[in-house]
């Protein structure tokens, strides 16, 4: 049996987060009705002139600093043209042979294996018209997506697989969001990719290359880069020849469709663009967009492993998300314990209303500092903790945990028959869980206690309830 090896490279689209368009002063309004957010720049009407949007360079400079690319001092934009109907000038400004940015290098992590994907070049580019199929016989084209400012990251053929290729991308798309290069929202198209493929035999020179267009998630990469390798050796191994095909990848159906032959670079016949002058690149600009760049997740990973002495399962947590990093450090600021800290945020006590975890509610440094020294000092559990501090979720400018537990005033100990009859009212309140808590589901009970602790108040006792429910899970159920 013949072994193929695959090669497979990526053309990353991303999307700048701007305010405004590449070449015009248009804002960028996500989910604006079509063709209400264009403008006569970005459409190419006569009379009108591109002008550079500086913080799009920024944000391309802090891109190819992250990535460990070489910054060229000068580059220069082209027009590249080709005739679809999502194109409205009939020419896309782009860089061509003069990018921002390159080669580099991202290091990343698949199958447990650590491995390095060179970067051949990033350059700047503004984004399409957006196709939209209106039913079956019908397309509309929404001009709103014309002229954001996009940078293509191009990488050499080097990834192996289908999953290392998506494994790249997870590590790619959390770089740039980790820099502030791109909001990273893939359902809202900030990331898209082009996947080419083809495939050798070992030491032989890579045969036909075909790409898949417009890929915007990270499973959909592996399984149409798994379809494609498959189709590529089914009909090198039946002799029938493969020629260059840009396709398109259908989810639903699971399958590969051709849009047309590949085009080389000749057909978009390139041109300099005689509207926009060379970019010219100092070291006060590089120096201003590294100074800007945010540490990245395993530079926070890092230091709170070094700095703060936390372990590597608690680091990594902490550094998955920069807004619980930095809770983290500003709380640390104000009460330097950081064991507590962590036990506190990585307890789930900032995570929003609905269980997100990667953004978590305006608490305040001064609110999460002190409501670890209510845990260091045993004042309250980590549950009735939690329970106070809902009412500071949404209002940085509550009183501290503290104080709203003093406003609160001791209560009277509640009596065995109050606690039993609180366990009865949470279970009653709770039917279906408590019928599988009883029946022996024995991970409902932290869910159960931490319902009675929510109901009893900030001053119960644990130990209290959790005797009431223990008598609660030995009585009989009710007829």
């Amino acid at each position: 049996m013949t072994h193929w090896e695959t090669l497979i490279g990526l053309e990353v689209h991303v999307q700048l987060a701007t305010r405004t368009k590449l070449f015009s002063p248009e804002a960028i309004i996500p989910n604006a009705p079509p063709n209400s957010a264009c403008h006569p720049i970005s459409l190419g009407l006569p009379g009108t002139l591109p002008t550079l949007n500086g913080h799009a360079v920024h944000l391309a400079l802090r891109a190819a600093i992250a990535l460990g690319c070489h910054i060229h001092p000068v580059s220069t934009f082209a027009r590249k043209s080709y005739f679809y109907p999502d194109l409205p000038k009939g020419y896309q400004i782009t860089q061509d042979h003069h990018p921002i940015a390159g080669p580099g290098q991202l290091r990343f992590t698949s199958q447990g294996r650590d491995h390095t994907c060179p970067i051949t070049r990033i350059h700047l580019e503004e984004d399409t018209a957006k196709r939209l199929q209106l039913d079956p016989h019908t397309c509309g084209i929404d001009h709103n997506r014309a002229g954001i400012p996009l940078i293509e990251i191009v990488t050499a053929p080097s990834l192996s697989s289908p999953q290392h290729a998506a494994d790249f991308l997870r590590a790619l798309h959390r770089c740039l969001v980790d820099a502030g290069v791109t909001l990273g929202h893939l359902d809202q198209g900030h990331l898209r990719c082009d996947a080419n493929l083809s495939l050798r035999r070992p030491g032989q020179a890579p045969g036909v290359r075909c790409e898949i267009k417009n890929l915007n998630s990270f499973r959909f990469v592996a399984q149409a880069l798994t379809a494609e390798a498959d189709r590529q050796r089914h009909r090198l191994a039946r002799g029938l020849p493969l020629t260059p095909t840009t396709l398109s990848w259908n989810h639903a159906r699971q399958a590969l469709r051709a849009m047309r032959a590949k085009e080389d670079s000749a057909a978009y016949r390139f041109l300099p663009e005689p509207d926009l002058p060379p970019l010219t690149i100092t070291a006060e600009h590089i120096a201003s967009a590294r100074q800007a760049l945010p540490p990245s997740t395993t530079q926070r990973e890092e230091t709170l492993r070094q700095n703060f002495a936390l372990n590597p399962h608690d680091a990594q947590r902490l550094a998955n998300y920069p807004q619980v990093y930095a809770a983290f450090c500003a709380a640390h600021d104000i009460y330097p314990h950081p064991q507590t800290l962590a036990k506190l945020l990585l307890g789930g006590l900032l995570r929003r209303d609905n269980g997100t975890k990667d953004q978590p509610p305006p608490l305040q440094a001064r609110q999460i500092a002190d409501a670890a020294r209510l845990l260091d000092t045993q004042a309250l559990s980590s549950t009735s903790l939690r329970a106070l501090l809902q009412q500071c979720l949404h209002d940085p400018n509550q009183p501290l945990p503290s104080e709203l537990l003093a406003q609160q005033g001791p209560s009277a100990p509640a009596t065995p028959a109050d606690l039993d009859a609180l366990v009865c009212r949470v279970a009653a309140a709770h039917p279906t869980e408590s019928a599988r808590l009883r029946a022996g589901e024995e991970k409902l009970r932290a869910y159960f206690m931490g319902r009675c602790m929510a109901a009893a108040g900030a001053h119960a006792d644990p130990q209290a309830i959790a005797a009431a429910l223990h008598r609660w899970l030995r009585s009989a159920p009710p007829p």
